[in-house]
């Protein structure tokens, strides 16, 4: 507020630009006069033949007046104005003794001979207007015919820059306000023509004349906005907001026109008058009012002209014409655009309607044409360069005490209790390098509609309030989405990406804008509080508190934040395109090893040696520059390093993903850098001593490329930082520094030799230096212990041989040992000789001692003793036991190889899983797919696992088979014989579409059986000689076997049986239906007509390209079989009004049901099974290769699940075999317990012989 004007002077005059003093003249206005008395006065304003005006204040008792009476004191009240005042011009005289007077009212009705004072407003702020004739010429110009005398509580301040943008804008508004109340049925029209030295401003809103409710003197009067009282209308919960009541606010019609030009002319007329009120304004006529007292300005009747009654068919418009205009300071399409932004929900909006449709609630014409017609504006821009994913919503409530509501400032003024606001956060990610948010400030700057902004300063933030935006309210991110301090990389990637999103905030009439209504009010409670969402403490906003919902749930600071890192960081790895590819040829590296070290997460990268950045050629092994504060950790000094790799996350074409740089320390060796490793054709990558950088420190300009020169001066000055010597540690020293030479604490010398392996193991011999034995008795120990092991024959066995190397003549005995037994058995392996000769042990092939060799049993018989056998009897419990013993094994051996092939299928299985899930992966992630395509599939699921639930029908036992992996061995080819349920072959766009197709179509044909042919249907059910259902063939049968019965009747459509539709097809992948527009009597087509439900179902994608033997999708067989030419509405009022263009049925979208043919449906039940519910901005064309995709997807679910099968088999398998294993082993294990004893003496007796 200017501090020159003192706040308790009154309401101030319009600007006067010509000033001879140089600067704005303000001029106040005082207070009306006191009320009129209680008793009955009459207030008329005669328009007399002159062109002049009288006002009359009749407080006779009496009801009537003679026309000669009211003649003679309308004369002499004109008499005596015309002394009191010095006519400023020539005026001409009247008549007065004519005998052809004529008065006539406001509508052109005449009064004859009396003039009964009970047909007039009585005790009326406005007087009623009456025309006084005298028989000469008809004027269409009266002075002083209307009061413009401001209100009281006319606006204290004008604005500081009141711009030729705001004033046109503060007509538009009133136009807005206008318009909005009319009709359903009634244009909604505002149109705009700007000329050089004329502006007009012409709408079809309900108009005005000269009654109390509706005069026109209102819209001249300054403050006396007809929507004042009106405000507490505009608080509501729903966005966004649109119910254009802000007339309290602005500068009213006087202000605009005149700071838009010198003179201005009003036009209106309401359906109900028979003539166009007008109201003419003159600058220089308003300044010079007598003593400031009074405003009086000229007016006239007319008759509509064609060209308005055309525009306005329905009656009523107002169109504001505006002379000698000043120059405009934008050009004629920047102004354009600046309107468009302004108003642009009014314009086209798509959260109108039930269906998403984008609408067109005002026509706004600039120069005729329409602005939604427009390219270019700021948010037109903006929102073509955000991304398609899901926006970050939040809706607040905003509510404070009754003691609060009372404003200081303004005691007059009582603020509202409560407010609205709905926060909508957009992701601008960066694509090809290049942020969204730099696109939008070049385009808007090629468009002319820049300003001094760049990507740091531009605003994130952006206020409408009801529907209307606040030019001024660019603000910088709100407290909750500025980035926090968090460490490590998630903490920077949150940083970096927190300035891709922008706010739009819509707010309700709850909040206060500026007088200009160019932002909010700075020190409004509700301003404050909103500017400081997000900080948990705040001194400012205790009396305002904030109610927070997301989805419908409640919402503290902290889950909110939470939810909003984990939006931003979602959002990132689906749609940020760090860099798109590099200018070579990528190397594919699949899971690698070093993610965390890489800063990566996915699962695939790509390896480029060459790439563009910022307008430069990057390449492998260049020199660079790190300033210090590039990234985190690095904050104290500049670095140096040599670029090796950049590497991007994700398959070639995908959204998303990281890109990162690799560079080697200037301290780190080159053989110790970042290596591309190939092993058997597979790449990896090993980071080694390099570290990985952001791709955003070439934006932000902290890395830079340095030349030769700089780069070997850092080389010396790192050289001199090199320790010159090393000196070794005694071992004085290493005692003193608590050191030894062992263990994790010692020192290690490391010295890296290279091996060469020969190419042939056949090459390798073994050393020439053997060791002989002496010729003597000798005997060979080798330490024995028992441990948990199982009985295993060992793999080779001593023999002897002389210096000839051939056998030495000997009596041998090869003791079989068990390497659990104890070491106290004294297992020895002894070797008798009976010549003295030099031996030398030497191992048997390992062949020839293999545990499952078959003449082994045989060979561990002939090394005992000849007789032994025969002779005793331990000898035949050693041969028993001995069979047991082999029994056992070979059970043991079984198992033990049985468990080895089940965990080598479960090895192979999960590898195979490992690379169906890739496969998956890319597949889901490829360039012909995006996030609504992978919807479709989950809410079909749901659906089928809806009809599942409900286990005693045909449906479930379909669903059942095609979710399962074995359906194929259960004797129906059902990919061949049925192609579904019909609940689970189409989707909706919204749930009220769902819910009403179902409750048309009922359950019973939602839940048919959709086969090719009759032939086909009659496969799934056989009857036996006396008609019964035969329960052990066909879809019984395999319900029998699935666990279900099916204990009702069930419909079966055959697709090619049925007759297709014969019109015309839309050029389009859906093949929609070709149905004729229905239209009333009267040739227009009736409202709330929505769309045929039969094009109104979107096909399931695996069959958009099915066709019937004769070429018929299922569009214009199945789905016009069920639904026919079946007419869906917005609500019943509109199918009703309809019903004479209704030939096959209607339904509405509020749940009325027309079968038509005298049939209609009543009361109400929600369906259990509804179509699959698809948001309109994912019913996009699909090209033959999506389509192919999504089929390769649904394909590998299928072998997913059918892995998935197996895997569980495997392993229930490999859990029984482990239990049989186990109880064996327990068997072998007692057995062994038992020979322990038998064992020792059979030793001891072998010994002694």
């Amino acid at each position: 507020m200017d501090s020159r004007t003192p706040q308790s002077r009154p309401n101030k005059r319009p600007i006067d630009k010509d000033s001879s003093q140089g600067r704005s003249i303000k001029r106040f206005f005082p207070a009306e006069g006191d009320q009129l008395s209680a008793e009955k006065v009459f207030k008329f304003r005669v328009l007399l033949p002159n062109g002049t005006s009288v006002d009359l204040n009749l407080r006779r008792p009496g009801a009537e007046m003679t026309l000669e009476e009211f003649v003679h004191t309308v004369k002499r009240e004109y008499f005596s104005v015309v002394r009191q005042t010095e006519a400023s011009k020539p005026r001409s005289s009247i008549n007065w003794s004519s005998q052809d007077f004529h008065l006539f009212d406001a509508n052109a009705n005449p009064i004859s001979k009396k003039l009964v004072l009970n047909n007039f407003r009585r005790n009326s702020k406005n007087p009623n207007i009456l025309l006084l004739q005298d028989g000469s010429a008809e004027i269409g110009k009266y002075e002083n015919m209307w009061d413009l005398t401001p209100d009281t509580d006319l606006l204290r301040e004008l604005p500081e820059h009141y711009t030729f943008e705001t004033a046109l804008a503060d007509l538009i508004d009133n136009s807005l306000q206008a318009v909005w109340s009319n009709g359903r049925n009634e244009r909604r029209l505002i149109r705009v023509e700007l000329a050089q030295d004329k502006i007009e401003i012409f709408d079809t809103g309900p108009g005005m004349d000269g009654s109390d409710e509706n005069s026109i003197a209102k819209w001249g009067k300054i403050g006396a906005s007809l929507h004042r009282l009106a405000r507490e209308q505009g608080i509501e919960s729903k966005p966004p907001y649109l119910a254009p009541l802000f007339g309290m606010y602005g500068y009213g019609g006087p202000f605009a026109t005149m700071h838009l030009g010198r003179r201005a002319l009003i036009s209106s007329k309401t359906k109900r008058s028979k003539k166009v009120y007008m109201l003419h304004l003159e600058r220089e006529s308003l300044l010079s009012s007598s003593s400031g007292q009074t405003w009086r300005a000229n007016g006239g009747l007319r008759d509509a002209d064609k060209d308005e009654l055309e525009k306005a068919s329905h009656g009523s418009f107002t169109k504001v014409e505006i002379f000698n205009t000043e120059q405009r300071s934008m050009k004629m399409k920047q102004l354009k655009c600046r309107l468009k932004d302004i108003y642009f929900p009014y314009i086209q909006c798509d959260e109108l309607s039930r269906t998403g449709k984008t609408q067109m609630p005002i026509e706004f014409q600039v120069n005729g044409i329409g602005l939604a017609e427009i390219l270019g504006g700021e948010v037109a821009v903006t929102n073509v360069n955000s991304c398609n994913g899901p926006d970050f919503t939040l809706q607040l409530h905003l509510t404070k005490d009754a003691s609060q509501a009372t404003s200081s400032s303004n005691p007059g003024y009582t603020a509202p209790r409560e407010a609205n606001a709905r926060l909508k956060c957009v992701y601008f990610p960066i694509t090809q390098g290049k942020e969204s948010i730099d696109k939008i400030l070049e385009e808007l700057k090629r468009d002319g509609c820049g300003n001094t902004e760049d990507f740091k300063t531009f605003s994130r933030v952006s206020v409408r309030r009801l529907g209307r935006l606040l030019p001024d309210a660019r603000w910088v991110l709100l407290p909750f989405m500025e980035p926090k301090h968090k460490k490590g990389e998630h903490g920077q990637i949150l940083k970096r990406c927190c300035y891709r999103v922008k706010c739009f905030i819509d707010t309700d009439a709850g909040f206060k804008p500026t007088p200009s209504k160019t932002d909010l009010a700075h020190q409004n409670p509700y301003t404050i509080a909103l500017k400081s969402f997000g900080k948990k403490h705040l001194e400012k906003e205790k009396d305002v508190h904030i109610e927070i919902n997301k989805d419908g749930k409640e919402l503290n600071l902290a889950k909110l934040e939470k939810l909003y890192e984990d939006w931003i960081i979602s959002m990132h790895k689906k749609y940020d395109e760090e860099i798109g590819s590099g200018n070579d040829e990528p190397t594919f590296v699949v899971n690698p090893s070093d993610k965390q070290e890489l800063g990566i997460s996915s699962k695939v990268i790509r390896v480029h040696k060459v790439f563009r950045r910022k307008g430069a050629i990057w390449k492998s092994g260049q020199k660079i520059k790190i300033l210090k504060g590039a990234y985190v950790g690095h904050h104290k000094t500049n670095s140096y390093a040599t670029l090796e790799f950049v590497i991007l996350e994700g398959w070639e074409g995908d959204a998303g993903g990281e890109a990162r740089l690799i560079c080697r320390p200037i301290s780190i060796p080159d053989e110790s850098g970042c290596r591309l490793v190939f092993y058997n054709e597979n790449p990896s990558i090993k980071i080694g001593g390099s570290i990985s950088l952001p791709v955003n420190v070439i934006d932000s300009g902290k890395c830079v490329t340095i030349d030769d020169a700089e780069w070997e001066n850092q080389l010396q000055k790192h050289s001199l930082k090199v320790p010159s010597s090393i000196s070794l540690l005694s071992a004085k020293d290493c005692q003193e520094l608590g050191i030894g030479g062992k263990g994790r604490r010692g020192l290690t010398f490391e010295k890296k030799v290279k091996v060469r392996a020969l190419s042939k193991a056949g090459s390798w011999r073994p050393n020439e230096q053997q060791k002989h034995l002496n010729t003597e008795n000798a005997s060979v120990r080798t330490p024995c212990s028992k441990g948990k092991s199982l009985l295993r024959q060992e793999s080779s066995e001593l023999e002897a041989l002389c210096n000839s190397r051939h056998h030495a003549a000997q009596k041998r005995i090869l003791l079989l040992r068990d390497s659990s037994e104890p070491s106290d058995m004294g297992n020895l392996i002894e070797s008798k000789m009976n010549h003295r000769e030099n031996l030398h042990p030497q191992e048997l092939p390992e062949s020839e001692s293999e545990g499952d060799d078959p003449h082994q049993s045989a060979e561990r018989r002939k090394l005992l003793p000849p007789d032994f056998a025969s002779s005793s009897v331990m000898g035949n419990k050693v041969k028993c036991e001995m069979k047991d013993h082999e029994e056992l094994w070979d059970e043991l051996c079984q198992y033990g190889l049985c468990i080895k092939q089940r965990e080598m299928n479960i090895e192979s299985l999960n590898l195979l899983l490992s690379d169906i899930e890739r496969d998956m992966s890319n597949l889901q992630g490829s360039p012909y797919l995006d996030l609504h395509d992978l919807e479709r599939t989950a809410g079909k699921k749901l659906v089928a696992e809806q009809i599942v639930c409900r286990g005693d029908s045909a449906a479930a036992v379909i669903c059942r088979l095609f979710q399962s992996v074995t359906y194929k061995e259960k004797g129906i080819d059902f990919a061949d014989k049925v192609l579904g349920v019909v609940a689970l072959l189409g989707t909706v766009q919204t749930h009220d579409l769902s819910r009403i197709f179902a409750q048309y179509l009922g359950e019973h044909q939602m839940l048919a059986i959709v086969c090719k042919s009759y032939a086909d249907a009659a496969y799934l059910e056989k009857h036996d000689p006396d008609g019964r259902v035969n329960n052990a063939y066909g879809l019984h049968e395999l319900a029998t076997k699935l666990g279900i019965s099916i204990n009702r009747q069930y419909h079966v459509l055959c697709v090619e049986n049925i007759r297709p539709y014969a019109g015309d097809f839309c050029s389009d992948p859906q093949r929609y239906l070709s149905l004729p527009e229905p239209t009333l009597p009267n040739g227009k087509p009736p409202p709330g007509f929505l769309g045929y439900a039969v094009n109104m179902i979107e096909l399931d994608v695996n069959f958009w390209f099915w066709r019937t033997a004769s070429g018929h999708g299922l569009r214009e067989t199945l789905f016009y079989r069920l639904f026919g030419e079946l007419q869906v509405y917005e609500n019943r009022q509109c199918m009703n009004m309809a019903s004479c263009c209704i030939k096959a049925g209607a339904v509405s979208l509020d749940g009325g049901i027309l079968r038509g043919n005298g049939v209609i449906s009543l009361g109400h039940r929600e369906p259990d099974v509804k179509f699959p519910v698809l948001p309109l901005d994912s019913q996009r064309y699909f090209s033959p290769r999506k389509v192919e995709v999504l089929k390769e997807i649904e394909a590998k679910k299928q072998e997913l699940r059918e892995t998935n099968y197996k895997l569980k088999a495997e392993q229930r398998t490999l859990g029984e075999v482990m239990k049989k294993f186990k109880e064996t082993k327990e068997r072998y294990q007692s057995l062994l317990d038992e020979k322990e004893k038998s064992l020792s003496g059979l030793t001891m007796q072998i010994l002694n012989q």
